[in-house]
């Protein structure tokens, strides 16, 4: 690495690299995939009495959670913490994501509650991190009780959170508080998007309830989420159509399929 040379040429005519060459470095074996060398030069700029600013941890961190090494990147969020630079909810939210997308969703859940105690605010993306791997693990209850926890205290949730507690109550079949959930987040003051109705409706008609499927369309084109005059139509109507070609062989009732048919045409 050319980089590499240059700064290593740099100690040998006596000059003293700072913190910021130290971390341009590391983000670039990071980004090479060479974790290992960029810790060694962590490791180095410590030794050599630098102290690592919050640039030079993120990056390893995140360069960490990447291949995998979620705990040496957990272990490094107590060191922020030893000196000085307590990390915020953005460098938590990559182990995080990295210990959901490797199943340790327990670790997940208990790193959260870690940077709840310390008085960091989660923000949405980190709610809907563990919230996604709780209901992509098929985890349904412990799903509820995080989403209910989340509800309960206040935490910041958004369109987007809801709909991954809808998808992950339709995979399970639950259909009934599904629909109440999306009734809730009228209440809760979020609008349903698209995708909140097509997640039913798609699950809905996979198992033969056209009815509820029925009702659920004619509110999409009631509320204008379908309709040649939204400016999502494009999306809707890919999604109406990927839907139905799936569900050629079902058992679709023929007034959903006049319904589809009439949004579509």
């Amino acid at each position: 690495m050319k980089a590499r040379e240059l700064f290593d040429d740099m100690k040998k005519r006596g000059l003293s690299p700072h913190v910021r060459s130290y971390n341009i470095l590391i983000n670039g074996y990071c980004k090479s995939n060479l974790v290992g060398e960029a810790v060694a030069l962590f490791k180095d700029m410590r030794k050599k009495g630098l102290v690592p600013n919050t640039f030079s941890y993120n990056i390893l961190i995140d360069g960490l959670c990447k291949i995998g090494r979620t705990s040496c990147a957990q272990h490094l969020l107590d060191d922020m913490y030893y000196s000085g630079q307590p990390p915020d909810v953005f460098i938590y939210n990559t182990p995080l994501d990295s210990l959901c997308k490797a199943q340790h969703l327990d670790k997940a859940v208990a790193l959260f509650r870690e940077l709840v105690d310390k008085g960091i605010s989660p923000d949405v993306y980190t709610c809907s991190i563990i919230l996604n791997g709780l209901c992509k693990a098929g985890r349904l209850k412990a799903a509820k009780d995080f989403f209910q926890h989340l509800v309960m205290n206040n935490h910041l949730l958004d369109t987007w959170t809801y709909n991954i507690m809808t998808n992950g109550l339709c995979k399970e079949g639950v259909f009934d508080e599904a629909i109440s959930l999306l009734s809730k987040m009228k209440g809760d003051g979020f609008s349903p998007n698209v995708v909140s109705y097509e997640t039913i409706v798609r699950a809905l008609l996979t198992r033969n309830e056209n009815e509820q499927a029925k009702r659920l369309l004619r509110e999409m084109i009631s509320q204008g989420l379908l309709g040649r005059g939204n400016k999502d139509f494009e999306s809707v109507e890919a999604i109406l159509e990927r839907s139905f070609s799936l569900l050629k062989g079902q058992n679709v009732s023929s007034d959903v399929k006049i319904l589809i048919f009439h949004v579509l045409r």
